[in-house]
């Protein structure tokens, strides 16, 4: 028996024992072109069925938005689960969902904003040796070279700036501190995060940098709670960050990144329990920590829409950008949109709902700077019955949760793996995205802000059998959300 998958849709092709050939004939089904696949229960009994599946051209100059989307084709890859490098990525036709594609509404963002695209740094790789049950034989991927890759397709997509982040764990120690050392799983080392800076600046786009710093774990590599707010422990904090801070700043300069993240929500929301000494102790940290970056650091800056810009002048007059939010249905109470009544215009009646086009003009000329605004969506069926984060990385046995099973499909008990039993739907993920681009567009923002969608993945890796679930995370990289943005970000 010979193993097929399409991307996650798992096929056995008999190849003796009296069978017949392997065949894919293309068949007509309700105006959708459709392959039908030999599939087999036995080395003697063969069987034949129908699977329709989406054939979408990895080289982003050649989508047209929807019928990329649309077209159907003759199986051209066997082993798609491991290859990242073909001209076409194929799925079933399924994975779409039960929504229709949206339209397109507008011709093209403002010209005065700049087109940005997140890329996360995590290839298949990283999560082999956590998921061990689902682990294969895949070639490993280099994250220099699919870098290089998709930084062409993010030419083909109009991107003016790419972010890129850099992954440490912060390891308290015994005395209280912490020691920020590289995310040996998620992080680039500093000759790739090199490497990656100069083939994005070659090709004319701009870097943003923002800091992930991954909280907490003991000395011994173990997982811990969130320690305690208090006055000390938010000095063991910030004192770290602040050598963490410093110390990048010589990279970043050498490098020439464009934008750099001075602030870093990642514990304690930086303003501790909300209390007035609590926030007068983050920002003059903060103060501390901008005064020695600025030192060193020429480019760019941006912060996170919090305190600290209420509470300090100098860190305001520090910033260039300030980061504000239109991920859905996140910061929207009580959205009416559901997973089976979502449209384009109930989801931009849930922006108006919550006077997301004032918040974000309001955030301006409060700050008198241009905005970054950020959105996410993942592509699941149950993304709005079920919201919040679902770890796109690894499984785990509740969205949010803090149990990271291996990979059993078991249906119940703390070791399922809530991501093999989820189905994709990029229908639903386009539908929101095509609302939220239509929402920012018809907001006055200043010239130079930046509109950013978060998630891209750094390879064509889109399997639903693990060790990363790209086909339900946030990335649009090839599906119909990544056609749209394509034609949002044109100039």
């Amino acid at each position: 028996m010979k193993k097929l998958v399409i991307f996650g849709l798992t096929v056995l092709v008999g190849c003796g024992g009296g069978g017949s050939n392997n065949t894919t004939t293309p068949v007509s089904k309700q105006g959708v072109t459709s392959t039908t696949t030999t599939v087999a229960t036995s080395t003697n009994n063969m069987v034949s069925t129908t699977v329709p599946t989406v054939s979408v051209p990895t080289d982003v100059s050649q989508i047209s938005y929807p019928s990329s989307y649309q077209n159907t084709v003759t199986l051209v890859d066997a082993n798609a689960f491991c290859d990242i490098d073909n001209s076409v990525v194929t799925y079933p036709l399924s994975w779409n969902g039960p929504q229709t594609l949206p339209y397109v509404t507008g011709n093209s963002l403002n010209k005065n904003l700049l087109r940005s695209i997140v890329v996360n740094d995590i290839t298949p790789k990283t999560t082999y040796t956590s998921n061990t049950s689902i682990t294969t034989s895949c070639p490993t991927p280099d994250n220099v070279t699919e870098f290089s890759r998709t930084v062409t397709r993010l030419k083909s997509l109009g991107v003016d700036v790419v972010q890129i982040a850099r992954y440490y764990n912060a390891i308290q120690n015994n005395d209280g501190s912490y020691t920020f050392t590289p995310d040996t799983k998620n992080s680039l080392s500093d000759s790739e995060f090199a490497s990656e800076v100069n083939i994005a600046h070659a090709a004319g786009i701009k870097v943003q940098v923002t800091n992930a710093i991954l909280c907490c774990v003991n000395s011994n590599g173990q997982n811990i709670s969130t320690p305690a707010g208090n006055t000390q422990n938010y000095s063991y904090w910030l004192n770290s960050l602040q050598t963490y801070m410093v110390n990048q700043a010589n990279t970043m300069q050498s490098l020439n990144v464009d934008i750099w993240q001075m602030d870093c929500p990642c514990l304690y929301s930086d303003k501790g329990d909300g209390s007035t000494q609590s926030i007068q102790q983050f920002v003059t940290a903060y103060e501390n920590i901008i005064k020695s970056v600025s030192s060193v650091y020429t480019g760019k800056k941006f912060v996170v829409d919090n305190s600290l810009l209420d509470n300090s002048a100098y860190i305001l007059s520090k910033i260039d950008y300030v980061m504000a939010y239109a991920n859905y249905p996140y910061w929207i109470s009580n959205p009416a949109s559901t997973d089976s009544n979502l449209t384009v215009d109930t989801v931009k009646q849930d922006y108006a709902t919550a006077y997301m086009v004032s918040n974000w003009t309001d955030l301006s000329a409060k700050y008198n700077k241009p905005l970054i605004i950020y959105g996410d969506v993942q592509s699941r069926k149950n993304y709005l019955s079920q919201p919040g984060y679902m770890e796109e990385y690894m499984c785990e046995n509740t969205i949010g949760g803090v149990t990271f099973p291996m990979g059993t499909t078991s249906p119940t008990g703390s070791n399922t793996c809530i991501e093999l039993n989820t189905t994709p739907a990029f229908n639903e993920q386009a539908i929101i995205i095509e609302a939220m681009l239509e929402t920012i567009n018809s907001a006055t923002l200043p010239t130079g802000s930046i509109v950013q969608i978060d998630g891209y993945f750094s390879d064509d890796f889109m399997s639903m059998n693990g060790p990363t679930f790209p086909a339900i995370g946030r990335s649009i990289r090839n599906k119909p959300a990544e056609g749209i943005v394509k034609q949002w970000f044109m100039r």
